[in-house]
Order: structure tokens, then sequence, then C-alpha cells
């Protein structure tokens, strides 16, 4: 399945700088490749990466925990098919792993250790290479709250909905157009879920989660 495709270069080719970071674990020629050698655009993908999966480990580890594995099994499969995207192909093997062992409900300590080992200086290597701390991609994080407790969705959240729904690709379009709107309205780890599954295809990982944070009480 592809992930952060790479249709999407000519908004950000124009004025990205072109530098690419050499780090450990990260294949240039062949995440250039899956980017029709877009350097520009490439660079991009890596700043968008180092931002969202920051503390992703973390994460998995804490839906491990609390048992909620469906959710757990699908970051990894985000990982792994970023990763893979971007040419972290080592990283993408151990999120391959990771998946396997959760999906197998067994201890996920040394699949996740594997998987940070290798994350975690691939992400502070982008931090310092894209002038950013490791917390930066937090700032402004806002707690889940409840729905009963924010204003009203915009009326366009039906729409998203149903074309989530139908797997229709307009959902994409709707959602780089308008879903900055919900920030605030929405948890943000929902929020960067949603966004994560969208750029990935991944309709009904999005339309789920979407679900839940409308009516909280929803599987």
């Amino acid at each position: 399945m592809p992930a952060y495709p790479c249709a999407w270069h000519d908004e950000h080719s124009a004025s990205a700088d072109e530098q690419l970071p050499a780090l450990p674990g990260l294949d240039l020629d062949a995440g250039l490749s899956r980017c029709g050698g877009n350097r520009a655009f490439y660079r991009g993908l890596l700043e968008k990466f180092a931002t969202d999966f920051h503390g992703v480990a973390d994460e998995i580890r804490t839906l491990a925990k609390d048992d909620k594995r469906e959710d757990a099994y699908r970051l990894a499969h985000s990982l792994k098919g970023v990763g893979a995207s971007l040419g972290a192909n080592e990283l993408a093997d151990a999120a391959s792993e990771l998946q396997t062992t959760i999906r197998n409900r067994e201890p996920i300590d040394r699949a996740i250790d594997a998987v940070e080992r290798l994350l975690v200086p691939m992400l502070d290597g982008l931090a310092r290479q894209f002038g950013k701390t490791s917390g930066d991609s937090l700032k402004g994080a806002e707690p889940a709250a409840d729905r009963s407790s924010r204003d009203p969705l915009p009326a366009w959240v039906d729409e998203m909905r149903r074309l989530l729904t139908e797997g229709d690709i307009a959902a994409q379009q709707l959602w780089r157009q308008r879903g900055d709107e919900l920030k605030g309205l929405l948890p943000a780890q929902a929020h960067t879920q949603i966004r994560r599954a969208l750029e990935n295809f991944e309709f009904d990982i999005a339309a789920a989660a979407l679900e839940r944070s409308v009516y909280p009480g929803a599987r």
C-alpha cells in the first residue's frame, strides 16, 4: 500500500531546501526513486516523517499495554509503510516484525525495542537537519477530550464520513482543504491518526478514527 504518495510533489517542490540528510539506515537513492527523483519533495516527506512519528514507539507500547492491540497494529503498519516509502528499509522490516508480534498477541518488548533502536537515531538526525528539537512536534498538542466538551463539528464532516465509508479518494482532497479546521475540535491524537491514514490510503482506518472521535463510545 503506498504511503506519503509522491503524486503530491507539486505543492512542495517550489520552496523546499533540496539538501538531503545522510543518515544510517536511510537509503536516499531508494527514497528518491519512489519520489521520481524530486529531491525537494522527498526532503519535505522526511521532515513530515520526523514530526509525525515522534514518540510513536511509546504510543504503541501504551496501546499494547492497554490491550488496544488493533490500534497498536495499525500504527506499526503505518510506520512500516512510510519507512519503506522513504527508503528506511531496516526500520520497515523491524516494524513488520512488530506487526507480527502484535497480531500474535506476543510480548512486544523485544520487537518495539528493535524498532526504537532504528527509529530514534533517525528522528534525532532529521530533527537536527531541519533545525528542530525533539519536542517541537509536540508543541501545541492538546489532551484528548470528550466530544461533549467541544464545539460542534462543521457540517462538511458528514460528507467526509460518507466519502471515507465509500473509500472515495475525494476524501483526501477534502481533508487537505479543510482538515486543519478540526484542530482543537478533535483530540490531537485522533486528528493525527486520521491524517496519517488518509496519506496511506487507509480510508477504513480514517473512518474508524473519525467515528470514535465524533462518538466516543463507538468502536
